[in-house]
């Protein structure tokens, strides 16, 4: 069992069957206060990304580590090499404790354990924050008419029907990054996750930033509570994003 400084990490049953996904908190810059000096990043300790038991997340999962590997890219470096790394033995024994040698690289097709799953970016990663927000963005008059081509597209593109349920109303369009990042703040995102290339052109009434759900599912992505992912091309949808929020229009 390692040790930490001469001391047996006590083992948690609640952890033996629980599947975890963390970074190095030494990976992370904390995102700097204008109010005063930017902090220091914290050179120990770590920060755990998903968590659940082995049961919940092989929900999502299946039996392999595919699905952990897309996800810890897509929260952390979604357009980076960075790797993902587990352990020998128990998780209890090791969720206080830094990665050592005898960790070893994950690779597609492992099969999916109860265990800590360390990501390691090829770069920092940059926190971001949730947007709160006490009502809908407001259509302008000077944007209906983006908004109302907006709708239209992408009503066409999914065929009058929710991505996601297929039911074909009540429906409201839905904005996979937020209206009010502008369209600098669009295709910074857009950049980010799927480079130069695919952000050209882009604007905050884009189509390929929309999508169309069934109207019970917004206010549950604008919680956070739901979020998509890309998986194949469909609907002419050509690149992937994180859904970062929601808004109707």
């Amino acid at each position: 069992m390692p040790s930490n400084g001469g001391h047996t990490s006590p083992v948690a049953t609640s952890t033996t069957q629980s599947v975890y996904i963390r970074v190095a908190q030494v990976n992370v810059l904390p995102i700097p206060d204008p109010a005063t000096n930017p902090p220091l990043t914290p050179t120990s300790g770590h920060l755990y990304l998903i968590e659940g038991t082995i049961d919940a997340i092989g929900r999502y999962a299946g039996t392999t580590v595919d699905w952990l590997v897309k996800v810890a890219h897509l929260i952390c470096d979604p357009r980076g090499g960075g790797q993902l790394y587990t352990h020998p033995g128990d998780s209890s024994d090791w969720y206080d404790l830094d990665r050592t040698p005898s960790w070893h690289k994950v690779v597609q097709g492992d099969p999916l354990l109860p265990a800590i799953y360390e990501f390691v970016p090829t770069a920092p990663i940059f926190l971001s924050k949730i947007s709160c927000r006490h009502m809908h963005s407001a259509i302008t008059g000077g944007s209906q008419s983006s908004a109302a081509t907006f709708l239209k597209e992408i009503g066409q593109r999914e065929g009058g029907g929710c991505a996601v349920t297929r039911a074909p109303a009540p429906l409201n369009g839905s904005y996979l990054i937020l209206k009010r990042m502008g369209s600098d703040g669009a295709r910074d995102v857009v950049t980010r996750f799927c480079g130069e290339s695919a952000a050209l052109g882009i604007h905050r009434f884009h189509p390929k930033l929309g999508i169309l759900l069934f109207c019970t599912l917004d206010p549950l992505v604008d919680n956070f509570a739901l979020g998509f992912y890309h998986v194949t091309v469909s609907y002419n949808v050509e690149f992937r994003v994180l859904l970062l929020n929601c808004n109707s229009v």
